[in-house]
Parts: structure tokens; sequence; C-alpha cells
């Protein structure tokens, strides 16, 4: 898989820019089922640009950011013979997500079914995966971009290989339903 490497700008003491961190994203979430969650960079609420939240392994990932907070990540997806093949429960994988009350929507469905209260900005950059919303789906490949407006949604891998997504979520003040 991927190894992604994690270049944040800032202003030095002197008020000039500068490169500040170079390295790996050190907040990881591996998620039940084979999944992971790679946590490049998040802001705070209301998002200051300075005083951004550089993620360190003190600070775990969180599901969604809260309103006027923003997230950048990789996700990981595994393929849904391995993810939910092997009895992974949906509740189990929302909580060790910090997660529990995402969960919505017609599990039937979609055993992975969930909301989130923030405008996501989707770009898969490997693999294929199927956004699942309650009424119909649509099938991604790299360079496919979704805009997922806090409707319920799940993704489904039908394929053999990890499919991997570059997600900005913005948070709202937006009531789950």
């Amino acid at each position: 898989m991927t190894s992604y490497r994690r270049i944040v700008t800032g202003i030095n003491a002197e008020g000039r820019s500068e490169i500040q961190q170079d390295g790996p994203p050190s907040s990881i979430l591996n998620t039940p089922g084979g999944g992971q969650i790679i946590e490049l960079w998040r802001t705070g609420a209301p998002c200051d640009l300075m005083a951004s939240i550089a993620t360190t392994d003190a600070e775990p990932v969180a599901f969604a950011p809260l309103p006027g907070g923003t997230s950048c990540r990789v996700v990981r997806i595994p393929p849904d013979s391995k993810r939910w093949g092997a009895g992974l429960a949906s509740a189990d994988l929302f909580a060790a997500m910090g997660a529990s009350g995402a969960r919505s929507g017609d599990q039937a469905r979609h055993p992975g079914m969930h909301v989130t209260p923030t405008i996501d900005y989707v770009c898969v950059i490997r693999g294929e995966i199927v956004a699942v919303m309650e009424d119909n789906e649509a099938r991604l490949a790299p360079g496919d971009m979704l805009v997922q407006r806090a409707t319920v949604h799940a993704w489904k891998n039908e394929t053999d290989d990890y499919a991997e997504m570059f997600v900005v979520m913005v948070g709202i003040d937006h009531q789950a339903r």
C-alpha cells in the first residue's frame, strides 16, 4: 500500500514562510475488518489557520470534525469480502471509531450505513468504491470525486483489493438523522 508524506508550512519567528513539518502522518486508526483512516491534518472549531491541530500519536483520529472544524485524511477501505465477510458487526466498527451514534439508515441495504454532520469532498485515488445512498448508488474510480452533503451513506468495495480515498471533511451545524 501507498505510504504518505505530510509536509506542513507555517510562519517562523521572523514572519517568513517555511516548511515546519516533513514526515509521515502520525495519527492512524486501524479499524476492525482491515480498514484504515490516516489523519493528515485537522483544525479545531472555529478554524484558526495558525492554531491548527497537528495530529500526534497522543491525539486519536476523530470520526468527524466539530462544526467549523476540518479534517484532511486518506481512508483505506478493504474489500467487502474481508471487511464484512469475516462476520464484522457494523456496531463494532463504528464503536472502534468512537462513532456509535453515526449508524443510520437501512442497515439491511448495507451494514455500513451512517451519516456525519459534515460536508465531505472525496476523491478516489486508488481502486474502485461504490457510494451507497438510501435510494441509489454510484461506482467511483480513480480521479472521480464526490461531494457528500451530510446524507446517509455507506462505502462498498466489491473488488479484491483496497480502495483509497482522499477526503476533506468540513464540520457543519447539522442534526444527523
